[in-house]
């Protein structure tokens, strides 16, 4: 493979009304109005400016979480939060693997989760979109729809956007948890949604859609018999796979087709994207840069198995676990690569299938958990 004197009384009390709201335990902090949202951003491109990992340290620390799904961790502001399929989502203290607190729910799973404000807005399989207090996990207001919420949250200003399995994509007031707007498509969604804005775009199962973020008024659509993976977006271009065995190059604006890659595998992890290339990998156990302005291969890294776990990257270093989805089970690696040659820095052995996309926290610290419910922390 290569593949500080004494202040004035009123200095004083600048000081403290300035500083203590700074102070809250954990959880978002008050000052940070940036949404924290899985993939790192609302274009889902996966990069986080964070230090990189070149050289693998050990693991600092490990935790059974209970058998965990295709929710992705997400890192904000000092706690880790994770879901299992026994109905329980944790707050974790990303240091030692402690929980912090712990919500329970009635069905099987959740969806990853998005952190604003000091609220974390996560989906349930128990039909309900929960926007829950990030410092005690109590929840402060659901919204309910007809079938369970699989899929990220999308933050966008004052508003959460999501789909249902109901075949409903939502745009509700993340303060009130009151319905904005909605948009029947019949179809189940099948990823986190992503925006650059003013347009939010979703899939769902075999359509791509593009809508006015305010009026949800579609702007275009691309529909057919095959499926597509989870996009991402970068200047202007949505990059997804399909089931078609192609990764595609779309007009944001218009959704008229760029480009198209024709790979091998008809199942595609999310694209990451940076400095001019996506890096995404398919189900035939290959993972590939690409040109983000042509399409053209720059390098593949082959692996021991499927390559459809979402990739993240830091400082040119890309990672991303592999697994596949046929339940054959086993150790499984999680790789570390220079994103400019495709030479491997490292890698890991989990002791099962990887099929989310790891966490990163603000040093570097990577979180990643197996199918079977083991939570790592490697450095």
């Amino acid at each position: 493979m290569r593949t500080t004197k004494r202040l004035p009384f009123y200095f004083s009390l600048l000081f403290v009304f300035l500083f203590i709201p700074l102070s809250i335990s954990f959880g978002q902090q008050a000052d940070d109005t940036v949404p924290i949202q899985h993939r790192a951003n609302a274009q889902r491109t996966g990069v986080y400016n964070v230090p990189a990992m070149r050289e693998f340290n050990g693991i600092q620390w490990q935790r059974s979480i209970g058998r965990v799904a295709h929710a992705s961790p997400l890192y904000a502001n000092g706690v880790l939060y994770i879901s299992n399929l026994e109905s329980e989502f944790y707050a974790v203290a990303p240091t030692t693997g402690e929980t912090l607190w712990r919500y329970d729910a009635i069905r099987n799973g959740f969806s990853a989760a998005a952190v604003a404000d000091g609220v974390v807005y996560v989906g349930s399989e128990d039909r309900k979109l929960l926007a829950l207090d990030a410092a005690t996990g109590e929840e402060l207001w659901s919204f309910r729809t007809a079938a369970m919420i699989y899929t990220a949250p999308l933050i966008v200003g004052n508003t959460v956007y999501f789909g249902s399995g109901d075949g409903v994509f939502y745009a509700i007031d993340r303060v009130s948890g009151a319905e904005i707007w909605r948009y029947e498509t019949g179809k189940r969604p099948l990823w986190p949604a992503l925006s650059d804005g003013t347009t939010i775009y979703w899939v769902a199962e075999d359509g791509l859609y593009a809508a006015d973020a305010v009026s949800g008024a579609i702007k275009w659509q691309i529909t057919g018999n095959s499926r597509w993976a989870p996009p991402a977006l970068h200047d202007g271009v949505i990059y997804a796979g399909n089931s078609d065995s192609h990764a595609y190059a779309i007009n944001a604006e218009d959704g008229s087709i760029l480009w198209d890659f024709v790979g091998r595998g008809d199942d595609w992890s999310g694209p990451a994207i940076y400095n001019g290339m996506i890096f995404i990998g398919n189900k035939a156990n290959l993972f590939y840069a690409l040109d983000s302005e042509t399409g053209e291969e720059i390098w593949l890294f082959e692996t021991e198995d499927w390559t459809v776990a979402d990739p993240i990257i830091a400082d040119g270093v890309v990672y991303f676990g592999v697994g596949n989805h046929n339940n054959i089970d086993g150790p499984r690696h999680l790789h570390a690569l220079d994103t400019a040659t495709g030479e491997e820095f490292w890698s890991f052995q989990a002791e099962g299938r990887l099929l989310t996309a790891p966490a990163i926290s603000d040093d570097g610290t990577l979180y990643i958990a197996t199918v079977t419910g083991m939570l790592y922390a490697l450095h």
